[in-house]
């Protein structure tokens, strides 16, 4: 009887603590993954330094609805994949220059005065991008990704790429719709 109650409240405590403690994002090492950011992020109009978010985002604006069958099996990694935040690193390829911010840059940038100087460290402006997880299909040919840029109260544009591998380059799948947003 003691040892039951002892176990019961053992089986508590590690529930409890197991509801307490966030999970830290693992780092995201997926080599083909950073190509897929490289080519949606060169597609943004930017004058200044690109702030990434440093953490995935489980993004579900577009992906719920019906996709070509030849699209679905990546849909479905990228379902799977964006079920934890991931922890980006620098391998992006790109011709600007880019910084990834922590939560707490990105929460002392928004709503709040300047308190680390990054208005003059970025004056061209400031837009803050988030990107998902890629999904891939097996063969890592389509490639799913959505992506959203914050640039203040009620300016922003986002939406969901749908990227194909083609003589060895990923490019944005024509004929597919995919799924986009303006503020």
């Amino acid at each position: 009887m003691v040892f039951r109650a002892w176990l019961l409240i053992a089986l508590f405590s590690i529930a409890q603590n197991a509801q307490v403690e966030p999970k830290e994002p693992k780092p995201y090492d997926v080599d083909e993954a950073y190509k897929v950011y490289s080519v949606v992020l060169s597609e943004q109009p930017t004058s200044h330094t690109l702030l990434i978010s440093e953490t995935t985002v489980p993004f579900n604006n577009c992906i719920n609805r019906e996709f070509d069958k030849s699209i679905k099996p990546a849909v479905d990694h990228y379902i799977l994949t964006n079920k934890a935040s991931w922890l980006l690193s620098r391998k992006f390829s790109l011709a600007s220059e880019y910084k990834l911010l922590s939560a707490k840059e990105i929460d002392d940038l928004v709503g709040k005065p300047d308190p680390k100087g990054y208005i003059r460290r970025f004056p061209g402006g400031i837009s803050i991008t988030s990107l998902s997880a890629v999904g891939f299909n097996s063969d890592q040919t389509i490639a799913v990704v959505e992506e959203s840029s914050v640039c203040g109260f009620l300016c922003g544009r986002g939406g969901l790429h749908i990227l194909e591998k083609r003589e060895g380059k990923w490019r944005e799948m024509e004929g597919n719709a995919s799924c986009f947003w303006m503020s």
